[in-house]
């Protein structure tokens, strides 16, 4: 599978192995994982929405006639797998992308805590459930202590780079060493995530329970 960028279109060019002519493919399965050739993410999403929308369907049904805690078994067994496998890889996709898959989170969660009238975070901290952004930014925060502190393997050293390498100016963020922002960039133009190690730990301590 040749990867392209969005702007680009497939370059032509054959590969050939053992006088066999290996046809080029527009998108590939990977450990459960569906890549398009422009790493887009929306092939991905649309196979995690069709998961995700028939968990809801159980939730929806079965909502009638059990309990909080045995819909909340449900939710954590049917639902929330398919939402947080690979978060850390389709996370950092745009957000109109990714949108469907906040919309269903959001009317499950509603749907698992019926009898909670407040808002959509109420029902969220009366589950003890995080919602979709901070299904990401949570393995985020626990990643980026590990990799600040050099306790990661060697093949995740370029991972990300520090701030100060590209910003040039005399602020506060130009001299820090506890900021980094990843290789990639997104479609955009602008760096997908930012984080910081150290003050970001801090921070959010509550949250991440470090």
């Amino acid at each position: 599978m040749p990867l392209t960028s969005r702007k680009q279109t497939r370059a032509s060019f054959k590969i050939i192995i053992n006088n066999h002519n290996i046809s080029p493919e527009d998108n590939l399965k990977c450990l459960g994982v569906l890549l398009d050739n422009k790493l887009s993410w929306k092939l991905h999403v649309q196979k995690v929405k069709t998961q995700l929308s028939r968990a809801y369907g159980v939730l929806a049904k079965l909502k009638h006639y059990t309990t909080l805690p045995v819909l909340k078994v449900v939710y954590n067994s049917l639902f929330y797998p398919y939402l947080n496998y690979s978060i850390l890889n389709s996370g950092r996709a745009p957000n109109a992308t990714i949108q469907p898959l906040i919309t269903l989170q959001n009317k499950a969660i509603k749907i698992t805590n019926p009898t909670n009238t407040g808002s959509l975070e109420e029902h969220f901290q009366h589950l003890n459930m995080l919602c979709s952004p901070k299904l990401y930014s949570f393995p985020v925060g626990k990643f980026m202590p590990s990799y600040h502190n050099k306790l990661l393997p060697n093949h995740t050293d370029e991972y990300c780079i520090p701030f100060s390498s590209i910003h040039y100016h005399s602020t506060i963020l130009a001299t820090s060493k506890n900021l980094f922002l990843p290789r990639v960039n997104s479609s955009s133009g602008k760096f997908s995530l930012k984080f910081i190690s150290q003050k970001y730990r801090h921070k959010h301590q509550t949250i991440l329970n470090f």
